[in-house]
């Protein structure tokens, strides 16, 4: 699993649809710090947990945009909200 994979796995655990989560994370991705270019394919089990806990910080607050913009009622919104 890469880490792409990871994040996204986690959104879908989430209760995102798989086309929603595609859409965040392409978000997140050109949204993201430089040091990640290059990265989001490499082997997440490369990586220790709390780079995961501290990207998902920011992926939360990239998702709560993204369902503020395209869907303001979805019924996982709360999850992301801080």
């Amino acid at each position: 699993m890469t880490v792409e994979e990871k994040l996204k796995k986690m959104l879908y655990n989430c209760g995102m649809f798989e086309d929603q989560v595609d859409q965040v994370i392409a978000r997140f991705i050109a949204e993201s710090d430089e040091s990640m270019n290059g990265r989001w394919n490499e082997p997440a089990d490369a990586y220790p947990d709390a780079l995961f806990a501290a990207l998902w910080i920011n992926l939360k607050d990239t998702t709560l945009a993204w369902i503020d913009e395209n869907i303001p009622q979805a019924w996982f919104r709360p999850i992301f909200a801080q």
